[in-house]
């Protein structure tokens, strides 16, 4: 890396921590900070589902499962998502809005508490922290092979570095810095994948390369 990329990556970082200082004042209280007010428009919800779903797992780690197994990688993985989210946003989602409008609550777990019991409530708050400490774990993992091949910076101190970067644009303006991040990433991520997959076609002589490689896939 020259100059300017080290250049680049710095703004990056400062700029997503700047916009957890901008959220900060968007937070008047537990609201705001865990489900931005319950005012979230349509458009950046989707956006931050799928850049949050889209991190450096599926450069890293997905995109060597395809090249080694091949088409199966969408069928147990993309087209379960897709499913999922399809009938999340018809059966869940209105219910869950016309739940959290009635009964005043903020969260899943909030809700198990009041439908069910506290015992309930916590068991599955638990499960849902020790899902996210590998969820999180793989990504920011994903990004500190990303900061090594770029860098040459230790695997472990690019975890550190930008999981403290997270953590702080997070903890400071909650949800909204999140979201908003959110949107910056999907269009760095649509530029990059589009740069990457034009210069990787170049590289390899052509649009019709890829049919070519394509044949020789698992």
């Amino acid at each position: 890396m020259q100059t300017l990329d080290y250049a680049v990556l710095g703004v990056y970082f400062l700029l997503v921590t700047a916009i957890g200082l901008y959220c900060f004042r968007k937070v008047k209280g537990s609201g705001d900070f865990f489900v931005a007010g319950g005012k979230i428009p349509w458009w950046l919800g989707g956006v931050s589902h799928h850049v949050s779903g889209y991190s450096g797992v599926v450069f890293v780690g997905l995109a060597a499962i395809a090249y080694e197994d091949g088409f199966t990688v969408y069928v147990w993985w993309a087209c379960s998502v897709a499913i999922a989210c399809l009938l999340g946003a018809i059966w869940i989602g209105p219910r869950w809005s016309r739940l959290r409008t009635t009964l005043g609550i903020e969260s899943p777990t909030e809700y198990l508490a009041m439908r069910y019991n506290i015992v309930t409530q916590q068991i599955m708050a638990w499960c849902g922290v020790l899902l996210k400490l590998f969820d999180v774990g793989a990504k920011w993992a994903s990004i500190g092979i990303l900061l090594y091949g770029f860098t040459g910076l230790p695997i472990t101190l690019g975890v550190l570095i930008s999981g403290a970067i997270s953590l702080a644009y997070i903890t400071i303006g909650g949800l909204w810095a999140d979201l908003y991040n959110d949107f910056l990433q999907f269009f760095v991520q649509v530029a990059a994948g589009t740069v990457l997959f034009v210069a990787v076609v170049s590289h390899l002589g052509g649009i019709g390369s890829v049919t070519e490689i394509w044949a020789q896939l698992p």
